[in-house]
C-alpha cells in the first residue's frame, strides 16, 4: 500500500484514547464508556482519484468496485456525482477510505461539520430519483426476487425484480434461494455462494462460482415462468460491505420534487448478524435532504449492521408529507454503534430505535451510544392553517421558515397571497414564492427506543420538540411495542446528563398497551441529571388551536416496568401553559402493573391540575399506588420529590411507599436562581445550603434536581460541535 490508513476504530466497548468525556452509571450494572480511538498517520497519498475529468475514474461506483482493502479513494471537492452507488463486499479487514480531495482543510476530530463552511470542501453524492428508495449511498438492502420469465437463456443472463433498486455491482458475493414451489436445477445449488458480473443495465447480471470467474450456464436453468411472488427463487447477499470510512462526502437529493425515502442505507433485511454491514464510519459528512423541497428523504440515515459510526457531521432536512420521517433509523441492529458529536435535525423523530419486525431473530437494537449531539427541529417543520392572516408572534420559534396558510385567498396559492412564513424576528410575512403545502408534517420526538438493549443517551442538547397531529412530542421515550413482533423489549438503558430545551412533554417510559402478553418487558432503566425545559409552551410550541388540546407531562410512566431510576432531573415549564399531568400511571396487561423495584427520587417537576394520576376509583388510590411502588414502609421507593406550579390534591403523601412529597402552588417557592438559572438558590427550603425553613434536600445530601454544575460541564460546546473547554 501506498499509505497507512485514517481509520475510526469503533470497539464494542467504545474504549477510547481519544478526546471526549467517559461516563458512567450512577447505579453501577451498567456501563458504557465511550471514547473515539482516532488513528491518523502522516502518509496520505490516494490510490485511486475520481472526477469529470482526468482522474482514475469518473464515477465514485466504478471507483469503489475496483478498490482493495486499505486503499484511499479521493473524490474531488466541488464536483457533484448523480448516482446511488452500492458498497461492495471486499477481502481483507483493513478500512477502504472515500474522502473529500480537500479532507486536510475540515475540522480535526471533535469538530462538527456544517453546509455554511465545509460544503464547499466536499464532493456531493446526488441521489436520482428513480423510484422512491434509491439511496445515494447503501450497503446491503433487501432480497431480490427472480423476475418472471427471469432467466434468458439467449444471453445467458437472470434477471430480478424490484425496480427501486438496482441490482448489485459486479463482484457482489450472492446466494440463490429456491422458492416455495421452485426447485433450482443445476448447475446452481441452493445456499451457495456466487458472484454477480457482467451486469446489464439495473437489473439483469451474470453468475460466476469464483470472484471474476466464467459465467455460469444458465441454459439448463430455464425460466422462472409465472410464478407468484413468493414461489420464484430469490437473490440474496452471502457477504456484505465491511470496513469502509466515508469522510468529508455530502450526500444529497436530486432536486426539490425527489421523493427519495432512504438517503443513506447500510443494512436493512439482513437475515443474520454475519450477513448485515458491519465496520462502516461515516466521519464530517453531510446528509441532507432539500431545504427548498416540501418533502425529503424520509430516513436520512439507517443503521442496522454492527459496528458502525457517526462523528462529526450533519443531518437536516429529514421529512415527509404525513408520513413519520428520521434522522437516524436503526432497526434490525445488532450494533455496536456510535453517534456522536453530530447536528441531527429531522420533521418527526431525530433517532429512532425499532419499529418493524426484525429480519434477524428477534434482533432489537443493541450497544447504542449517543453522545454529544444536538438533535433539533427546525420551524420549518411546522404547518398551520386558518382563515385570515396569522396574528402575533410565529408560532414555532427557530427563526425564519414556519409556515402559515391563509385558507381565504381563492385560488389558495402562494403566488395568490396565501402563503405566510417566519422572519428571523419571530414575525409573520406573506411570502409568493414559498412552496405551497395543506399538510403537516408528523411531529414527534427526539430521541425514541422502541427496543433498545445496553443503551446510553447522555451529554446531548435535545432543543425544539413541539407537539403536533400525531402526539409522543417528548424530548426522550423509552417505548416497548409490539410492532412487528412481542420481542421488542427497553434494557439496561441510561438516559443522562441531557439538556431538552423548548419541548411539548418530557421523558416518557412506556410498555405499551397493545399486547397483553410480551416476551420481555422493560427493565433497568435509568433517567438521572437531565434539564428539561419550556414544557407545554403555548402557543409557541404547539399546532394546537388551545392548549388542552396537547398534553405535555415531564414526566410520563405507562404500564408497569421493573429497576427504574429517575434520580437528580429538574423539569421546568414554558410560559403561562402548564403540562395537565407530571406523572400518569396506567394499569398495564396483566403481570406487567408494578414497577417494583424502582427508584423515583430528588426531582424537581412542574405540575399541572393533576401531579400525580393513577387509574383507580377514588377510594383506592393508595392501594392502586402502592401496585406501582410497593405497600412496604421501607425502602421508600417514591421518595424527595418536589411538584410546582399548581395546588393539586395530596391524596398520595400518605401513601406507604412515599416519603418527603412537596406540592408548591408556584414555582417561585421552589428558589431557582431565575428562570434561565436552573440551579437552586442556598435559601432554597431544597438546597442542601438551606439554614431557615427548610424542607427537605435529596437522598444523597446534595441540592434537589438536576446538578446543573456538572451538567453544563458535560454539555459544553455541543450545540457549536467543538469539544468542551
Amino acid at each position: 500500500m501506498k499509505h497507512a490508513l485514517l481509520v475510526l476504530a469503533l470497539m464494542g466497548s467504545f474504549t477510547a484514547v481519544a478526546h471526549a468525556v467517559t461516563q458512567t452509571s450512577f447505579r453501577g450494572n451498567l456501563t458504557i464508556s465511550g471514547k473515539i480511538s482516532l488513528t491518523n498517520t502522516i502518509d496520505t497519498e490516494a490510490d485511486i482519484t475520481v472526477c469529470a475529468s482526468g482522474c482514475d475514474y469518473t464515477t465514485v461506483q466504478a471507483a469503489v468496485t475496483a478498490a482493495v482493502a486499505g486503499d484511499i479513494i479521493e473524490v474531488t471537492a466541488g464536483e457533484s456525482f448523480t448516482e446511488n452507488i452500492v458498497l461492495p463486499y471486499k477481502e481483507g479487514t483493513d478500512y477502504i477510505t472515500v474522502r473529500s480531495s480537500r479532507w486536510r482543510e475540515l475540522p480535526p476530530p471533535g469538530f462538527r461539520v456544517n453546509p455554511t463552511d465545509h460544503a464547499s470542501l466536499m464532493p456531493r453524492i446526488v441521489a436520482t430519483p428513480t423510484g422512491d428508495k434509491l439511496p445515494a449511498l447503501r450497503a446491503g438492502v433487501w432480497s431480490y426476487k427472480a423476475s418472471h420469465d427471469g432467466v434468458d437463456i439467449d444471453a445467458n443472463t437472470l434477471a430480478v425484480d424490484w425496480s427501486d433498486y438496482a441490482t448489485p455491482p459486479d463482484g457482489t458475493a450472492v446466494l440463490v434461494s429456491a422458492g416455495l414451489d421452485y426447485t433450482i436445477p443445476a448447475p446452481l445449488v441452493a445456499g451457495t455462494i456466487y458472484y454477480v458480473r457482467d451486469r446489464v443495465g439495473q437489473y439483469s447480471f451474470k453468475l460466476a462460482a469464483t470472484l471474476g470467474g466464467e459465467p455460469i450456464d444458465l441454459t439448463s436453468v430455464g425460466s422462472a415462468g409465472e410464478a407468484g411472488d413468493g414461489n420464484r427463487p430469490r437473490i440474496t447477499l452471502a457477504l456484505n460491505a465491511h470496513h469502509w470510512k466515508i469522510t468529508g462526502i455530502e450526500f444529497t437529493v436530486l432536486d426539490a420534487n425527489s421523493s427519495n425515502y432512504h438517503l443513506v442505507m447500510i443494512g436493512w433485511d439482513e437475515s443474520t448478524v454475519a450477513s448485515a454491514p458491519h465496520h462502516i464510519d461515516f466521519d464530517h459528512v453531510i446528509i441532507r435532504g432539500r431545504s427548498d423541497a416540501v418533502y425529503g428523504s424520509a430516513n436520512c440515515l439507517d443503521l442496522a449492521g454492527s459496528n458502525l459510526s457517526l462523528t462529526d457531521s450533519y443531518i437536516s432536512h429529514c421529512k415527509g408529507l404525513e408520513q413519520e420521517s428520521h434522522g437516524i433509523l436503526m432497526v434490525n441492529t445488532p450494533g455496536p454503534v456510535l453517534i456522536q458529536n453530530n447536528y441531527i435535525s429531522a420533521a418527526s423523530i431525530g433517532i429512532l430505535t425499532g419499529g418493524k419486525e426484525s429480519t434477524m431473530p428477534k434482533q432489537v437494537a443493541t450497544n447504542i451510544t449517543i453522545r454529544r449531539n444536538h438533535i433539533v427541529k427546525q420551524g420549518y417543520y411546522m404547518y398551520k392553517s386558518g382563515a385570515g392572516a396569522p396574528t402575533g408572534a410565529c408560532y414555532y420559534g427557530q427563526g425564519s421558515g414556519a409556515f402559515y396558510r391563509d385558507t381565504t385567498p381563492s385560488p389558495n396559492t402562494c403566488a395568490n397571497g396565501a402563503c405566510y412564513s417566519c422572519q428571523s424576528n419571530a414575525t409573520w410575512a406573506i411570502d409568493k414564492t414559498a412552496t405551497y403545502r395543506n399538510t403537516n408534517y408528523l411531529s414527534k420526538g427526539g430521541v425514541e427506543f422502541k427496543d433498545c438493549d445496553t443503551c446510553v443517551v447522555e451529554n446531548n442538547v435535545i432543543e425544539f420538540i413541539p407537539t403536533g397531529p400525531d402526539g409522543n412530542n417528548s424530548c426522550m421515550m423509552t417505548y416497548e411495542t409490539d410492532q412487528g413482533g412481542l420481542y421488542h423489549s427497553i434494557s439496561h438503558v441510561t438516559l443522562q446528563n441531557n439538556w431538552c430545551k423548548d419541548t411539548w412533554a418530557g421523558i416518557n417510559v412506556i410498555i405499551s398497551g397493545g399486547s397483553d402478553v410480551y416476551e420481555t418487558k422493560n427493565h433497568d432503566i435509568t433517567v438521572q441529571n437531565n434539564l428539561v425545559t419550556g414544557i407545554a409552551d403555548f402557543p409557541r410550541l404547539s399546532i394546537h388551536a388551545l392548549a388542552s388540546d396537547g398534553v405535555g407531562s415531564p414526566l410520563y410512566f405507562r404500564n408497569g416496568q421493573e429497576d427504574v431510576v429517575v434520580d437528580h432531573n429538574t423539569f421546568r415549564g414554558g410560559g403561562s401553559s402548564l403540562p395537565s399531568i407530571s406523572l400518569l400511571f396506567v394499569q398495564g396487561p396483566s403481570g406487567f402493573g408494578s414497577l417494583v423495584p424502582s427508584y423515583i427520587k430528588n426531582n424537581l417537576l412542574v405540575a399541572g391540575t393533576n401531579g400525580i394520576w393513577v387509574e383507580s376509583p377514588e377510594s383506592t388510590y393508595c392501594t392502586r399506588f402502592g401496585t406501582y411502588f410497593g405497600t412496604a414502609s421501607s425502602p421508600k421507593y417514591f421518595a424527595n420529590n418536589v411538584f410546582f406550579g399548581t395546588a393539586f390534591d395530596d391524596r398520595y403523601g400518605a401513601c406507604n411507599p412515599v416519603a418527603n412529597l412537596a406540592i408548591l402552588a408556584s414555582e417561585s417557592s421552589v428558589g431557582f436562581v431565575s428562570s434561565t438559572n436552573h440551579r437552586l438558590q442556598s435559601t432554597s427550603p431544597f438546597s442542601a445550603a438551606c439554614e431557615s425553613g427548610c424542607q427537605f434536600e435529596a437522598t444523597d445530601n446534595t441540592d434537589m434536581g438536576a446538578d446543573i454544575d456538572a451538567l453544563e460541564t458535560l454539555i459544553d460546546g455541543v450545540v457549536e460541535g467543538v469539544p468542551a473547554s
